[in-house]
């Protein structure tokens, strides 16, 4: 391990430490509104805020909510004109409010300590979602190396190993590779997004014997259009992956 990771790491645990530590002298207050939590990360007026969203009544294939009046399991009109790689994908909770805010905090502020609340809620998604399903591993969908080493961590990895540690599935980040630098994807409308991710990711052949005929959970935080998750299905199925499924904490409307 380089000398600047050590020293990071150790940073990182040190923060970590006070940040625990502080806990102990004075009360959490809210990640969201800033009031006092008591002994969590978010106030109970925040915490009814949170908006689950539905496993069953949705698109079979991408979790898409129907249009007003449609009923039971369907398909969503994209998925039906340019079908996705991926076999399945559902999102935990819908991107706003406090889940919005303790996102931002994971990626921007150092916000670490929110793993394990962040997990459970995607952890509640897949038991609920993928209960006749098998899954094989866990793997985040990466980050380019120098994106990673700026912010520290890769928060998507961050939520599939507490996941995996869980579920009791194995963990397998190697599985997946990021191979070129990408623009974000925030203002970019859907055939953008695929344009700007294509050949971006990488599954090598030295993981292709674990990758041949099993089934992936791919793990992220946020899921737009699905561009990202589907072009990382796209080089699993490449190197013969059996069903490629995804979760993330949020979706956004």
């Amino acid at each position: 391990m380089k000398l600047t990771n050590v020293l990071h790491n150790s940073i990182k645990g040190i923060a970590n430490f006070y940040h625990t530590l502080g806990d102990l002298v004075t009360p959490r207050h809210c990640v969201s509104c800033g009031a006092a939590s008591g002994n969590s990360y978010l106030c109970a007026a925040c915490k009814d805020t949170i908006i689950l969203r539905p496993t069953t009544g949705c698109c079979k294939i991408c979790g898409n909510l129907p249009s007003s009046g449609s009923h039971g399991f369907m398909y969503c009109s994209s998925c039906l004109a340019n079908r996705p790689t991926y076999d399945i994908a559902r999102s935990a909770t819908i991107y706003e409010g406090a889940v919005r805010d303790m996102i931002l905090a994971l990626k921007y502020k150092q916000g670490t300590y929110l793993v394990k609340d962040l997990a459970a809620l995607v952890e509640g998604c897949v038991r609920a979602s993928y209960s006749d399903e098998q899954i094989d591993a866990i793997c985040p969908i990466p980050l380019y190396p120098t994106k990673e080493r700026e912010r520290g961590y890769n928060q998507a990895a961050l939520i599939a190993k507490e996941l995996s540690k869980n579920l009791g599935v194995p963990y397998m980040p190697q599985l997946l590779e990021r191979v070129r630098h990408t623009f974000t994807q925030t203002k970019l409308n859907s055939e953008q997004r695929k344009e700007n991710v294509h050949g971006a990711f990488n599954s090598s052949n030295t993981v292709a014997d674990y990758v041949y005929g099993r089934n992936i959970l791919l793990v992220d935080d946020v899921f737009t259009t699905g561009a990202t998750c589907s072009e990382c299905a796209s080089v699993l199925k490449r190197n013969h992956a059996g069903k490629v499924f995804v979760v993330s904490i949020a979706r956004e409307q």
